[in-house]
């Protein structure tokens, strides 16, 4: 019974250690750029942002950016900052939607589903804003007002944009 246990507990760290040998270490370097379609919005307008990741390592970096679609929308290893301007808060319950998901993948997966940019090389994608974060009080919508917001991805930061909802 004891070496059952023992080997059981051999099977689980030597798993834990593959699973993190399999997955990318830490951070890719990118270069991340977000451009929306317009500065100022009407209120219940759909806000859609271009997301484009660059890798700006000499080295191939692998990225998980737009597969699988999943029931959250948007790109892994995301979260956004949107901050009221007047008010100086937040505006979101949830950083990042993925959040509310229950699903979980193999380092066999991420792999499957991850980029491999060369040195240079980008990759981009069109997402809605409320496909990757929950608003406060679960609202649809953002009310009138000038925001910021920014977009990380993993701890790569992108410059911080303003716009309007009118």
């Amino acid at each position: 019974m004891r070496y059952s246990v023992l080997l059981f507990g051999l099977v689980v760290i030597f798993y834990t250690a593959y699973a993190f040998s399999s997955s990318p270490k830490g951070c890719p370097e990118l270069a991340v750029s977000v451009k929306l379609a317009n500065n100022t919005f009407k209120q219940g307008e759909n806000i859609y942002l271009v997301i484009t990741l660059t890798n700006k390592s000499k080295k191939m970096q692998s990225v998980w950016f737009d597969r699988p679609k999943s029931s959250t929308g948007g790109p892994a290893f995301t979260s956004v900052m949107l901050i009221n301007k007047k008010t100086g808060r937040s505006v979101l319950k949830y950083q990042n939607r993925a959040i509310l998901s229950s699903q979980t993948y193999s380092p066999e997966q991420v792999e499957h589903y991850s980029y491999h940019l060369k040195q240079g090389e980008s990759i981009s994608g069109k997402f809605s804003l409320y496909d990757l974060v929950v608003l406060l009080n679960d609202k649809t919508q953002l009310s009138k007002g000038s925001y910021e917001m920014q977009l990380f991805y993993c701890e790569n930061a992108s410059e911080k944009l303003s716009f309007t909802v009118n």
